[in-house]
């Protein structure tokens, strides 16, 4: 019985140790996103589709508040699927908000491309 109590318990350490590797080795695709939504420039990657175009009579975006959580994580190294929830909202020069969107869960295609993740396809329900 000892034995099957190990054996199960080294099986959940290494998932976890596992997922906690998935979760961190993600970072940058975080950090890529929060880049590209706050200087809301194109790309020519799956983020693009988060540059907005805004009420000229407010004037371009000046600043952005930006949240995101990652919901789940699963990859094998190569390629793999992000689940997460994001809010953001974008400002012009007198703070005043000209546009955002609000704890929208999201899936994310990811591919491994020269050791960093990037987002292939972004999924997200209407």
């Amino acid at each position: 019985m000892k034995i099957m109590v190990k054996i199960i318990i080294s099986i959940f350490v290494t998932f976890i140790i596992f997922y906690i590797i998935c979760f961190l080795d993600t970072n940058n695709t975080i950090h890529e996103f929060k880049k590209i939504v706050s200087e809301q420039k194109i790309t020519n990657t799956a983020f693009d589709r988060y540059v907005g175009n805004y009420n000229e009579a407010k004037g371009p975006a000046t600043y952005s508040k930006i949240k995101i959580n990652r919901r789940f994580v699963i990859h094998n190294f190569y390629k793999g699927i992000m689940y997460v929830k994001y809010s953001y909202e974008h400002y012009n020069n007198k703070g005043e908000r000209i546009g955002g969107s609000w704890n929208i869960p999201s899936k994310w295609l990811i591919e491994k491309r020269e050791k960093q993740w990037v987002v292939k396809f972004i999924e997200e329900n209407p």
